[in-house]
């Protein structure tokens, strides 16, 4: 035996039936058999000593709640999430086989597995998708059980775990969670569930101390460099006097300035010598006669000043001049002019508005905010390509949202690629529907 081969090592393994056979190592980390180097992360101090079981998620353990909660209130953040997860979404998720042609050009090849199907109709894969796609776009963190077999061999469904229900587990001596606790409570739980954790660095070993249940759950995030749970980009939105509380706080104020405002159309002034000069018995009249002619003169001005059958309609005052050609007693009426209005209100809130679509990461024209400008005017071809840009950049994403059934593939052996499937927009002199699968 040459020196080169007289250290390779041999894992002994059983085949399922009982049978111990020899096994070469794995090249992957992923497949089994491998003995991965587990990074240690940075001891925080804060952490570790926190009161509770689990790692508290944001201020007093809030944050889902507080994204929730704010999200809720605005009439533009919310369905800019529900768009995105439409727009990740596609057309559905789908498995295929990767090869390249003689040009280096890749070829996706989909298939039709009917062990995949079956895990696909046990998981629900839509309604699974929709719910990891939406905590993703709020959170950045998603929570997927991994429901194992009887014998633990094969992954047969995933269910989604709503994420403002779950919690990482405090870390073990080698700063690993362990275990994910969930509550429909937090962040003040009456009683919570412990459920193991997939330990991404040791998968094997996470499904080996499988017990019970047979429930794994993997906490899937965008890797935004935190140790416990992902801090979103858009995580700005939420600060107090931020342009989602301006977004919100917008159709409030003006509700309360008409709730509040006096609303006048006309001042009209009429001198008391109007009647003296009209009525020559004026001063002759009672106090109680002439409050009557006053009021029928204010009733009359009102029914002719006010509603939609007298708009454009003229009022006539006849009146006299004096000895100096001085303008005698007469009525005058002053239109008032609105210093509340809430057209002046509208900028402010279209500017807050761009402002949440930026920070959520949608083209402000995929929503209907395109601005008057000569570019970025809202037109058909910036709709279509903000569509394309959206879904040609967001991939690192959809990895995310997929990594479960990533993991479900190495655990059952399938030699399969997972994506989500996008219709592609393009003009109609390159497809007669203007669309194309990609």
């Amino acid at each position: 035996m040459s020196d080169k081969n007289k250290h390779i090592r041999v894992n002994i393994v059983s085949d399922g039936e009982g049978e111990m056979r020899a096994m070469l190592p794995q090249a992957s980390y992923m497949k089994q058999g491998t003995s991965p180097v587990i990074p240690k992360p940075i001891k925080d101090p804060d952490i570790i000593n926190q009161g509770t079981d689990w790692v508290e998620w944001g201020r007093g353990d809030r944050f889902p709640r507080e994204v929730e909660d704010k999200l809720k209130k605005t009439t533009t953040a919310l369905p800019i999430v529900g768009r995105h997860v439409g727009m990740m979404y596609g057309q559905g998720v789908y498995y295929y086989r990767r090869t390249y042609n003689d040009k280096g050009i890749e070829v996706r090849e989909k298939l039709i597995m009917p062990e995949i199907e079956d895990f696909l109709k046990m998981t629900n894969h839509p309604k699974y998708c929709q719910g990891i796609l939406f905590d993703y776009k709020r959170f950045f963190n998603c929570f997927t059980s991994l429901m194992f077999s009887s014998d633990k061999r094969k992954i047969v469904r995933l269910v989604h775990r709503p994420a403002k229900s779950c919690r990482l587990g405090k870390p073990n001596a080698r700063l690993e969670i362990d275990n994910i606790f969930m509550a429909h409570d937090f962040p003040s739980p009456v009683e919570t569930v412990k459920i193991q954790a997939y330990n991404e660095n040791d998968p094997w070993r996470s499904i080996q101390r499988l017990s019970g249940s047979r429930e794994l759950i993997i906490h899937h995030k965008y890797n935004t460099g935190d140790q416990y749970y992902a801090t979103p980009f858009h995580i700005g939105l939420f600060e107090k006097g931020g342009w989602l509380d301006v977004s919100i706080n917008t159709p409030l104020t003006i509700t309360q300035m008409q709730r509040n405002q006096v609303s006048l159309k006309y001042i009209i002034r009429i001198p008391i010598n109007y009647f003296v000069n009209r009525y020559k018995d004026w001063h002759s009249m009672t106090q109680v006669e002439q409050q009557k002619i006053i009021d029928a003169k204010i009733d009359d001005m009102n029914n002719n000043l006010s509603g939609s059958d007298n708009i454009y309609k003229s009022i006539t005052d006849i009146y006299g001049v004096d000895a100096f050609g001085n303008a005698e007693a007469k009525i005058e009426v002053e239109a008032v002019d609105d210093k509340t209005r809430n057209d002046q209100w509208i900028p402010s809130s279209d500017a807050a508005d761009k402002q949440v679509a930026y920070a959520l990461m949608m083209n402000p024209n995929q929503i209907g905010m395109g601005t008057s400008s000569s570019i970025g005017s809202g037109s058909g071809s910036d709709i279509r390509e903000g569509f394309n840009g959206i879904t040609d950049t967001n991939t690192i994403e959809q990895e995310t949202a997929l990594e479960a059934f990533k993991v479900a593939s190495m655990v059952n052996g399938w030699d399969v690629l997972w994506a989500f499937e996008h219709t592609r927009h393009v003009t109609t002199d390159n497809a007669k529907t203007g669309i194309k699968n990609e």
